[in-house]
C-alpha cells in the first residue's frame, strides 16, 4: 500500500509539472487588469505588475545594502581619524610636558646663584627664560 500511495503521489506532481501552474488568458477581462491608461490601449494586469514589483524590491535591496556598507566604511573611517587625533593629541602633551620640564630645569639652574643677570640687562634672568616659555 505504501508503495502505491509513493508512486500515486510521484505521479500526479509529474502530471502537475508538465501540464503547468494556470491556464492560458486568451482575452483580459477586468478582473485582471491593475492598471490602464486612459484612452489608450495599455493594460497591465496582475502578472506584469508582480514582476515589475519583485524587481523593484530587488533593486531597492541592492540599494539599501550598498547604503548600509557605505555607512560601515564611513564609520571605520571616522575611527582612524579619532586615533589618530587621539595620538596627536598624546605626542602634542608629551611635547609640552617636556617644554615645560626643560623650562623648569632652566630656571632652577639659576637658584641660588649670585649673579642672576648675565647679560646685563636689569631684568634677572630666570625671569626672562619665564617669560620666553610663556610666549
Amino acid at each position: 500500500m505504501r508503495k502505491f500511495n509513493i508512486i500515486a503521489a510521484i505521479t500526479i506532481l509529474s502530471a502537475s509539472m508538465l501540464t503547468g501552474c494556470g491556464k492560458e488568458i486568451k482575452e483580459y477581462n477586468d478582473s485582471y487588469i491593475v492598471a490602464s491608461v486612459k484612452n489608450g490601449d495599455s493594460k497591465l494586469d496582475y502578472a506584469t505588475a508582480s514582476t515589475y514589483l519583485r524587481i523593484m524590491q530587488a533593486q531597492t535591496y541592492d540599494y539599501v545594502q550598498n547604503q548600509l556598507k557605505e555607512e560601515e566604511l564611513m564609520l571605520k573611517e571616522a575611527e582612524l581619524d579619532l586615533e589618530k587625533y587621539k595620538v596627536d593629541q598624546d605626542r602634542y602633551k608629551a611635547e609640552q610636558d617636556n617644554a615645560t620640564k626643560i623650562t623648569v630645569a632652566q630656571i632652577n639652574s639659576y637658584r641660588g646663584a649670585e649673579n642672576m643677570d648675565q647679560d646685563m640687562n636689569g631684568i634677572p634672568d630666570p625671569i626672562e627664560i619665564g617669560k620666553q616659555a610663556l610666549e
